[in-house]
């Protein structure tokens, strides 16, 4: 049987300003109407109240309960709240209206979230999180806060921010497309730390990349990288080859700090580097020898550095290389292999006498310079963008797998902060010409070495053409950005080409969180519009006034 609501006991409110009495009898009746619902559902449910001053309508939508009783039921932990503010001592909502005080005067307030709220039940902070709306509250005359009567506050802007910036240093953007990209990548550097006070509530990455993506040679020694790797099968002719470090101490030179991409699917997910998962660790990357000339079968191999033959190797047969007019041998020399059987002599590195070279060497596809971790200090951050040059091909994918590395909590990079802070961003803007490559060669590698080895190796697929490579790279591209954003990383792009360039239809733009993330920064007369653009990637924090 329903309550006679003329028996029910009145609604105690605080004293409000004028006009509040009418709200405060809005909340009296709505009080009532809920207990009635709950009787009648054998819920608690609870009315909309942040749209209350749209009028007394809502009001008789309650009472049509049976129209409304989904929503109604949505909305059943609001009620809770609304009720604990009943609930609350004068003291409490003289707390609370200084806050909303101040929070009218232009600071940012919320109401603290009492242990017992919905919230905290789910292992929560107590604080509102972006599914749990704040509703406004208005301050009375003598200093208490009555319930919500407005509508719904905005969502609140990002208390911190931390930005990876990935950053194309491929030959692609050599000359007038680098200046560019320092002068995008330096702008967005001061704008989003000069507007932050030095609380590290705003934190940079900055992760070049060109063939592959360099993390530094001080980082020989982790634990997520594969130390007994050794090169491919297909480098070494098929042999069981040594370490890749091993190979690097033998020739007496350091390794540069490049990687190479991890195997399919891994390439372009996050999964936890780990020594039971071996194709989860990272390969330090080694570019073997490629064939002297006098073994290469006619071809051209760009990455010759040592002879193919020294003293640990086995003696090889000699030849004739000359004879005379009667037929006698006037010359000789070791007999020749075949490319692939020279290019596998493990045996040319010991012992090897290597005089490092300009693009020659173990460390010649490692052109980028190494991975600069989260850091709130802009002047390391800046000089190592000034210092940016542009060589190799370009791996996009393999830069955006390190960027989302960079914003990760997970090794290998662990700077980050963890998924799901409350107010925290994790953005990713990505700086290229969009322009995705891996060179050719007309010999037995079908290419030059990169991350993902030589073509023929097959990891980009059966493509040995240049056309067919950029395209498996691009649908890595495509991957890595969908499992970014998945995993919870706003991803804006720019894209350094000029409108009227050819290849605008690249898949730069399509990795971007939303259409008005992904920029083409220059315009057809060469005026930069990069100011204009950078407004639309970087979401204000809660410091900035």
């Amino acid at each position: 049987m329903s309550p006679d609501p003329s028996s029910s006991r009145p609604v105690r409110r605080p004293p409000v300003k004028s006009g509040g009495e009418e709200q405060g009898e809005h909340f009296g009746l709505l009080v009532y109407a809920i207990g009635l619902a709950a009787m009648l559902l054998g819920a608690a449910i609870v009315i909309d109240l942040g749209r209350a001053a749209e009028g007394q309508s809502r009001l008789e939508t309650v009472m049509h309960l049976g129209a409304v009783k989904a929503r109604l039921a949505a909305r059943v932990d609001q009620f809770e709240r609304w009720v604990e503010e009943s609930r609350k001592s004068p003291e409490t909502k003289l707390a609370e209206a200084v806050a909303r005080r101040r929070q009218i005067e232009g600071r940012t307030a919320r109401l603290p979230t009492d242990d017992r709220s919905p919230d905290a039940s789910r292992g929560g902070s107590g604080s509102p999180g972006p599914s749990s709306p704040v509703m406004p509250v208005a301050v009375s005359d003598a200093g208490q806060a009555d319930l919500p009567v407005g509508p719904r506050r905005k969502e609140q802007p990002p208390k911190s921010i931390e930005l990876a910036l990935v950053l194309d240093t491929s030959r692609a953007v050599d000359g007038a497309r680098l200046e560019r990209l320092k002068a995008s990548a330096t702008r967005i550097v001061e704008r989003l730390l000069d507007a932050q006070s030095a609380d590290g509530s705003a934190r940079i990455a900055v992760v070049p990349f060109a063939a592959a993506v360099n993390v530094g040679p001080a980082r020989a020694g982790e634990p997520w990288l594969d130390q007994a790797a050794g090169v491919s099968a297909l480098a070494v002719g098929g042999q069981a080859s040594p370490p890749a470090m091993s190979l690097f101490k033998a020739l007496g030179t350091p390794w540069a700090g490049c990687v190479m991409a991890r195997p399919a699917p891994f390439d372009t997910t996050d999964d936890r580097p780990e020594r039971a998962r071996p194709a989860t660790l990272f390969t330090p990357m080694f570019a073997p020898d490629e064939p002297d000339e006098a073994n290469s079968g006619g071809n051209a191999y760009a990455n010759s550095y040592i002879p193919d033959e020294s003293a640990a190797c086995p003696a090889r047969a000699r030849v004739c290389a000359a004879t005379s007019r009667r037929g006698e041998c006037v010359a000789s020399a070791t007999e020749s292999l075949d490319p692939p059987t020279a290019q596998g002599l493990l045996c040319k590195y010991r012992e090897a006498t290597f005089a490092p070279s300009a693009g020659k060497g173990p460390n010649a596809p490692c052109t980028s310079a190494p991975i600069v971790p989260l850091s709130a200090e802009k002047a390391p951050l800046v000089a190592a963008i000034e210092a940016l040059t542009a060589a190799g091909d370009a791996n996009i994918a393999e830069g955006v797998m390190w960027g989302w590395r960079a914003l990760s909590p997970e090794p290998p990079l662990t700077e980050a902060r963890p998924y799901g802070v409350e107010g925290h961003v994790k953005l990713m803007v990505v700086i290229s010409a969009g322009e995705s490559s891996y060179s050719t060669a007309a010999n037995h590698n079908r290419s030059s070495f990169g991350a993902y080895g030589f073509a023929a190796e097959g990891r980009l697929g059966t493509d040995e053409n240049a056309a067919g490579l950029a395209l498996r790279l691009d649908s890595r591209l495509v991957s890595a950005c969908e499992n970014a954003k998945a995993a919870g990383i706003k991803i804006a792009t720019i894209d350094l080409r000029l409108p009227d360039e050819a290849g605008l239809d690249s898949v730069l733009g399509q990795c971007a969180s939303e259409a008005g993330l992904a920029v083409a920064l220059g315009n057809p007369d060469g005026r930069a519009t990069e100011l204009q653009s950078l407004a639309k990637l970087l979401p204000r924090t809660g410091k900035e006034g």
